[in-house]
């Protein structure tokens, strides 16, 4: 009796170490097979559009294939966009733009109102342009705002960062109606033709009256045989 025991639980572990070894081994098939490829005959990348990249063959996928994105992209097929925060840190202010310099650093652009390294400081409220106009662009410039700087638009006549030396020449095409300038001190004067007036030549004057004096002159012969000759007017 003992022994028959003996051998009944022997044939139940022996079947219970059978069952064992191959549930290990279908987990075993199962995992390779979740990580290789379900249609090796199929070319899948003719079925396949990576939206932002290229698809390529991959055997080791269960998709069989995957997409090589461009930069900027990611995602299955390639189809999200990649948001970075901006590489200026903290960031530009005031409309500034961040701009990647030649030593791969970044820094901030800033529109002409603005300075500072975010443009957080307005260069409005002491600007040369604001406060003092007339002292930094003299005889008639313009002060025209440069960021923290400025730049002066001359009147006709004078040149200089601040607009301060008479030109020694006069402008081109200054004098019109082919009227001929010369310079009188630091200003241009043009001499017009007969037909023309004004500073430039510019008004054409409307009509000219000419007056003609012609003499007509006769030869008379006198009784002696002599010319004489007879101015008629």
């Amino acid at each position: 009796m003992i022994a028959f025991q003996f051998s009944t639980i022997s044939i139940i572990l022996i079947v219970v170490s059978f069952l064992h070894i191959d549930a290990s081994i279908h987990r075993y098939i199962r995992q390779v097979t979740a990580t290789q490829c379900q249609y090796p005959n199929i070319v899948m990348c003719d079925y396949v559009q990576c939206t932002n990249g290229r698809c390529v063959e991959d055997k080791n996928s269960v998709d069989c294939y995957k997409c090589q994105c461009a930069p900027g992209f990611t995602g299955k097929l390639c189809d999200s966009p990649i948001v970075t925060p901006s590489a200026c840190n903290p960031s530009c202010q005031n409309g500034g733009e961040c701009s990647q310099t030649a030593t791969n650093t970044f820094i901030c652009i800033c529109p002409p109102e603005y300075t500072g390294n975010q443009c957080e400081t307005s260069v409005l409220d002491n600007h040369p342009c604001i406060t003092i106009p007339t002292i930094v662009c003299q005889n008639g410039g313009a002060c025209n705002i440069n960021g923290a700087d400025y730049l002066c638009s001359c009147a006709i006549g004078w040149t200089g960062r601040n607009c301060q030396t008479p030109q020694n020449s006069c402008p081109v095409d200054y004098c019109l109606s082919g009227g001929t300038c010369q310079m009188n001190g630091s200003a241009p004067y043009c001499n017009c033709p007969a037909t023309h007036f004004g500073q430039r030549c510019e008004i054409l004057i409307g009509g000219l009256t000419t007056t003609t004096t012609t003499t007509t002159t006769t030869t008379s012969t006198t009784s002696a045989g002599t010319p004489r000759k007879l101015n008629l007017h």
